[in-house]
């Protein structure tokens, strides 16, 4: 294959230098439109070119004719070896991703955007205990704060990766009895104002799926599914006394765990989309540290270990570039410990129970 550029006229040396810089530039600065203009005739591929030099010969551009063959054997035309980088029909393919990804200064992407992201949530907390299924035997609740953080890192490839991080607190009341142990007898009560703060952190790694014009229409929409690992710390200060006179604990819980989960996308304008995330939360490993000196003199701790678990959770996100908002909840269902023993006894054991939390977050990405 020849690249033939239309005839020039002799040109001063500063002219000839610009043009081959321009040239060896990969680009076609000195070309008009009639650069799209690639015929073929047999197997050799012709891209004429118009001079545009002050005393250049345009009889090539002038003629319609001269564009739609090949030049006569005569001509004089310089010759030069075909460059596909030049050619306007072979521009490489660009993945949907790395689509969306260009086109993020303009609308908002569909992928899971590089940078990072901090949040704020209020929400509403429960904890609560079963010895037998569906009898209650205490609970925690009340209003919590939470603060987030988030980093991404994504590629044109589609792969991504990231962490975020949580800390939430409040001052949550107690409700449910007092064991007398010598008789095993209980009684209600009631603990106000107990301070729980908790922190979970998560590394994930994923990838984007971009779709184009779903269903055959202009609705664009995304599947990134994601894997990693979580841990998640729980502080309960029960220690003070209830309303019966009788003295609480701190206690602490460890969770690691498994998350996957999906988050699809779709966008609702050029600058907005919705999020929607699902989550399933597999326990490995748990365990529970219960401060037993606190209400019985010369107690040690006690831990419990944790094996049998899930959690889930979800979030319904509206987000623009900078800014999202949108609900979201947590829930754990954590079963009975194993027993456990301490300088008091042995048969310690940390309840069936579950967690329920959900609320509201904002967060701003920069």
């Amino acid at each position: 294959m020849k690249l033939i550029f239309g005839e020039m006229m002799k040109l001063s040396p500063i002219s000839s230098f610009v043009f081959a810089a321009v040239l060896a530039g990969g680009t076609l600065a000195a070309a008009t439109a009639q650069a799209d203009n690639l015929q073929t005739q047999g197997h050799q591929n012709y891209w004429v070119v118009q001079d545009l030099s002050p005393n250049g010969n345009n009889a090539a551009a002038n003629n319609g004719a001269a564009l739609n063959a090949p030049p006569p054997a005569s001509s004089n035309l310089s010759t030069y070896p075909y460059d596909p980088r030049l050619d306007p029909q072979k521009a490489p393919y660009v993945t949907p991703r790395a689509r969306d990804l260009k086109a993020s200064n303009k609308v908002i992407t569909l992928g899971t955007p590089t940078g990072f992201e901090i949040g704020a949530q209020l929400s509403s907390y429960r904890y609560q205990e079963h010895l037998v299924a569906d009898q209650e035997l205490m609970h925690i609740s009340g209003p919590s704060f939470g603060v987030t953080f988030d980093g991404n890192k994504s590629y044109a490839n589609g792969f991504f990766w990231g962490g975020d991080f949580r800390v939430a607190y409040g001052k949550h009341d107690y409700t449910g009895g007092d064991v007398d142990l010598n008789t095993g007898i209980v009684t209600p009560s009631k603990h106000p104002g107990e301070n729980d703060w908790l922190v979970e952190t998560r590394l994930l790694g994923g990838h984007d799926f971009i779709f184009d014009n779903a269903f055959g229409s202009n609705a664009n929409f995304s599947l990134a599914p994601y894997a990693g690992l979580g841990f998640r710390y729980l502080y309960n200060d029960g220690r003070g006394t209830d309303d019966l006179g009788v003295k609480g604990y701190s206690r602490t819980s460890h969770y690691f765990y498994l998350p996957v989960g999906i988050t699809p996308r779709f966008r609702v304008t050029d600058l907005s989309r919705i999020s929607l995330n699902m989550e399933y939360d597999q326990l490995i490993y748990g365990y529970q540290v219960s401060f037993l000196g606190d209400t019985i003199p010369g107690a040690t701790e006690v831990n419990n270990t944790q094996h049998d678990g899930y959690g889930i959770r979800g979030s319904l996100m509206y987000e623009w570039p900078k800014w999202s908002m949108g609900p979201f909840f947590n829930y754990w269902n954590i079963n009975q410990s194993e027993s456990a023993c301490n300088n008091v006894g042995c048969g310690w054991i940390e309840p069936h129970n579950q967690t329920i939390e959900y609320g509201v977050q904002a967060k701003y990405r920069f």
